[in-house]
């Protein structure tokens, strides 16, 4: 029988089926941790990994609407593991497909969060399902007092500190939904996920009241129509999965590459048409990424010639994100700002791209000075605490 790892502290070695049973019943972010031990410690925490998230019954929760009054609520059930690719695949609980759909207006398919169970600070209640800046509802005058106000920015640096970018990004679908009653497949995703889903378009004189799901003070579609959504499933690697266990700046290259074989050959296609840019998480090309097209089919053609007359299918987001790294602000830092959400839900009520940019370059600024001015002071008053005891006690 294989053991595992051998301790060297007491020479014991376990079978690897209970070694990585025990490494299952751990927290994820601490199985994710022990991954860095070495090569075997490596492969023996995947497969504990899985065992994990087979057993847990963790779900994954997409909420879409504002993160204070959510309009449609989604709980996505464990699916399968694909070993070859190490995607991980969660679709809604049978059911769910018993329940009346809900509706909502367009513009709330344009602020989706896709949370997981087992992250930091989620709260997957209907109501309220991600941490809120903790300096929220604290009433600040232009002249109050400058104690109150120390304590208010330093409230917002822990917030800064201990920000998670997963809990509280928002995904947007970037195609547009149809005014003419029907169904539409469309897709949204990151690098290490991607989701599937189905909207269907109905006028609003035939939905029954209790099936619009939206308050009086929403402002209704011009157009007459409403949206359901129908999730047909999440696909997800490890790395995010983990990535909201943890506060730390997670690295771009350190989260994996769903799909990488697809988006191999894509970028190669591309290449061949002198195509060097392009979003790479586009409803269009994620399309094509799940689909099992080759370089000569009909639609891959279809694609091509998308990208080319859009100029690289780029979004508002990637355009948003690209201006913030443009003036050297980490682009995952955006989504600590409410203004970024509702700007990309309804750009056109805001200011410009630009302006907003600026706003969150300048805050960042500030509080990295805030920051680091701090530190410097906490380090000085250490360093002089023992010369003022030295005084106290000569004194």
């Amino acid at each position: 029988m294989e053991r595992a790892p051998v301790s060297k502290s007491n020479n014991i070695a376990l079978p690897v089926e209970i070694f990585q049973h025990a490494l299952a019943l751990l927290p994820l972010k601490e199985i994710y941790s022990f991954k860095r031990v070495n090569k075997e410690w490596y492969n023996l925490c995947d497969h504990a990994i899985v065992e994990h998230i087979t057993s847990s019954g963790s779900q994954v929760h997409l909420r879409a609407g504002t993160s204070k009054n959510p309009k449609l609520c989604y709980d996505l059930d464990f699916a399968s593991y694909d070993p070859s690719s190490n995607i991980f695949t969660f679709k809604p609980s049978p059911n769910r497909n018993e329940l009346k759909p809900t509706f909502c207006y367009s513009k709330h398919l344009r602020e989706i969060r896709i949370l997981f169970g087992e992250w930091r600070g989620v709260n997957t209640t209907l109501s309220k399902y991600s941490p809120s800046d903790p300096t929220f509802g604290i009433p600040i005058k232009r002249n109050s007092d400058p104690q109150a106000q120390k304590v208010l920015r330093l409230a917002k640096l822990e917030f800064h500190k201990h920000y998670i970018e997963s809990v509280r990004k928002v995904y947007q679908l970037d195609d547009e939904p149809s005014l003419e009653e029907g169904t539409v497949v469309s897709c949204l995703g990151d690098k290490d996920i991607v989701l599937k889903c189905h909207i269907t378009t109905r006028l609003s004189c035939n939905i029954p009241d209790d099936q619009q799901n939206s308050e009086k003070d929403d402002e209704c579609s011009p157009e007459g129509v409403v949206y359901s959504l129908r999730i047909e499933f999440v696909k997800v690697c490890a790395s995010w999965l983990v990535s909201g266990t943890t506060s730390n700046f997670i690295p771009e290259e350190s989260r994996n590459q769903i799909f990488a074989s697809r988006f191999n050959l894509l970028d190669q296609i591309l290449s061949e048409q002198n195509i060097t840019k392009y979003y790479r998480y586009s409803s269009k090309v994620l399309k094509w990424i799940l689909s099992e097209y080759d370089r000569n089919d009909q639609k891959t053609r279809e694609m091509i010639k998308h990208i080319l007359d859009t100029k690289g299918d780029f979004s508002i987001r990637s355009k948003f994100e690209a201006a913030l790294e443009g003036k050297n602000v980490k682009k995952q830092n955006m989504w600590k700002y409410s203004l970024v959400a509702r700007f990309l839900r309804d750009p056109e009520s805001y200011d410009s791209l630009e302006d907003v940019v600026n706003r969150i370059v300048h805050t960042e600024r500030k509080d990295i000075s805030f920051e680091s001015n701090n530190n410097h002071s906490s380090r000085l008053f250490r360093g002089l605490k023992p010369i003022l005891q030295k005084i106290k006690i000569t004194s």
